[in-house]
């Protein structure tokens, strides 16, 4: 059993012998598990379950997660079983803690479950990152490393750094909801890592849409990070913020009545209440409003407000420099547009509706 690795400037790839080394399978679960009783027995669980069957007949390295002071698991006559020992403080913080009840609630959607804690992630993180140093020292030259599920989501990232040429390889076999997902306080420094894998496998098409909305958001992040660092202001506040978190209505209006300017342009969309509610939250003060022509609200108070093409990216960067040029005394279009629409709410649109219910007949069977 491998218990330790070497030191990062010390390591050296294990030389490939034969062809049975140039797979490398690495999953929570060795296809055996270790009972002081029983000795090893063959491991539960649907991963094993699908992994094992495919492999037969074929040469592999099979990495696995085992309780510390485990003795070494035994290996087939085509595939040879190595440990990553797992601390009992590593297997309460980083596997029950960060896998269990953040990771695994996250990419099922369940919101209301994610738990989180500074300490849960650093553990997964230290974890995650002697997981790669001992990949790094076992793995063949040139070999395929395939990383199953999230317990191993760091670790592409610090694999490829050491290993760059490793093909490293991730299979998720849980859905990947990317809005919840991506609210998690470390989720861009995860979409980071799985970024840096050559190829990445999901269950459903769903699950491949929830990858690539996720990688969006981490290239989005990236670009903020970027515009901070070139563009420092004197108070130390970053220019661009970000906020996608849930907010309260008192704070998402007071945000509204902050800005001098209002971006809204969706390509298409139903009605767009962030308009409206930024027009008559601003009815009293200068400022703008840049509003998409696929905005619904768009039939009300585009006369009044900046119309732009929402799928004309220079049109809009054009509309938000004119804006922003504009002698601030001048800017009004908001205050236009709540005027407009200062009638139009739910009350009304609810006493209508129920108007309408009221006058309509129905007719027997």
């Amino acid at each position: 059993m491998v218990e330790k690795c070497e030191a990062v400037d010390e390591l050296r790839p294990a030389r490939r012998a034969d062809d049975r080394s140039e797979l490398c399978v690495v999953s929570h679960r060795l296809p055996a598990t270790y009972h002081p009783d029983l000795g090893w027995q063959r491991s539960p669980g649907g991963l094993v379950s699908a992994v094992e069957p495919a492999l037969r007949g074929a040469s592999a390295k099979w990495f696995g997660r085992v309780s510390h002071g485990a003795p070494t698991p035994p290996s087939g006559p085509r595939q040879d079983l190595f440990a990553l020992p797992v601390s009992q403080h590593a297997e309460r913080n980083a596997v029950e803690g960060f896998c269990h009840r953040t990771l695994w609630p996250a990419l099922h959607g369940l919101a209301g479950n994610v738990e989180q804690l500074d300490d849960w992630w650093q553990s997964y993180r230290n974890l995650s990152n002697r997981t790669a140093k001992l990949l790094a020292t076992q793995a063949p030259v040139g070999a395929t490393v395939w990383l199953h599920d999230y317990h191993f989501f760091a670790v592409p990232g610090r694999l490829k750094q050491l290993r760059p040429d490793l093909r490293v390889g991730v299979f998720c076999h849980t859905p990947v909801d990317a809005s919840t997902l991506g609210s998690i306080a470390m989720s861009d420094e995860l979409a980071s890592s799985l970024r840096a894998s050559d190829f990445i496998g999901v269950q459903t098409r769903s699950d491949a849409g929830g990858v690539q909305s996720l990688f969006l958001r981490d290239q989005v992040t990236e670009i903020e990070r970027r515009i901070n660092v070139a563009h420092l202001r004197g108070d130390g506040l970053p220019v661009v913020d970000i906020i996608d978190e849930q907010r309260s209505p008192r704070e998402v209006a007071a945000l509204y009545r902050a800005a001098d300017l209002a971006i809204v342009t969706p390509v298409r969309d139903g009605l767009n209440l962030v308009a409206v509610e930024y027009s008559v939250i601003n009815q009293d003060r200068e400022c703008e409003l840049i509003l998409g022509v696929g905005a619904g609200a768009h039939q009300t108070i585009g006369s009044s407000c900046i119309s732009v093409d929402g799928d004309d990216v220079m049109a809009i960067a054009g509309s938000i420099r004119a804006a922003m040029a504009e002698d601030p005394r001048r800017r009004e279009t908001a205050s236009r547009c709540g005027a407009t629409v200062l009638g139009l709410d739910s009350a009304d649109w609810f006493r209508r509706c129920s108007e309408y219910f009221a006058e309509s007949t129905t007719v027997d069977p």
